[in-house]
């Protein structure tokens, strides 16, 4: 894929996390519980495998079931391997690599990663396209209707959809895109 900026892993993980404490202050002040803890964890964990794999694009990853399983698996493997040997596996290269598998689970803390994971999709196109990289608009609709998907009809997180919807990012969230 042609890109005027690269982004890497780092990068992503970084913004991930930034948008997803936002998104977690303002859903506590509405009343939600978030264990900050658990969500930091998951969000720095949840892309962790493509810092040895490199970044898979969503489209081919997701083409089948038999295709993610294939991806799933090889990252296991290999973050298993990473984390014995870097971590010295034990009780903590455990709860990492559990961390990682859970990153996107069906709590709370696992949606707002899922969300905040796809935003930054969003945010990185936006950028692109401001740089002249029109191929780019493409994948950033495709981004923002598979947050729509995913994400307009939980109550949690219907608002944020419309703010997408109506003006790019939501304004919580401008202060953060503009340091990108």
């Amino acid at each position: 894929m042609h890109v005027v900026r690269q982004e890497n892993v780092s990068e992503h993980i970084g913004f991930s996390a930034m948008y997803a404490y936002v998104m977690a202050e303002d859903l506590s002040r509405l009343g939600h519980q978030i264990d900050f803890r658990s969500l930091m964890g998951k969000v720095v964990l949840h892309d962790v495998d493509e810092s040895m794999s490199g970044d898979i694009m969503r489209g081919f990853k997701y083409s089948t079931d038999e295709v993610l399983d294939a991806i799933t698996n090889a990252s296991l493997i290999n973050l298993v391997a990473y984390v014995s040997r870097e971590v010295d596996g034990g009780e903590m290269g455990n709860r990492l690599v559990e961390t990682w598998r859970e990153a996107k689970d069906d709590s709370i803390e696992g949606r707002i990663v899922q969300f905040v994971d796809l935003l930054c999709v969003v945010a990185y196109c936006v950028e692109e396209v401001a740089l002249g990289n029109v191929f780019l608009e493409t994948i950033e609709q495709g981004a923002r209707y598979m947050l729509n998907e995913m994400f307009s009809e939980d109550e949690i997180f219907a608002t944020y959809i419309k703010d997408l919807s109506e003006a790019g990012l939501p304004d919580s969230w401008n202060h953060i895109h503009s340091i990108r």
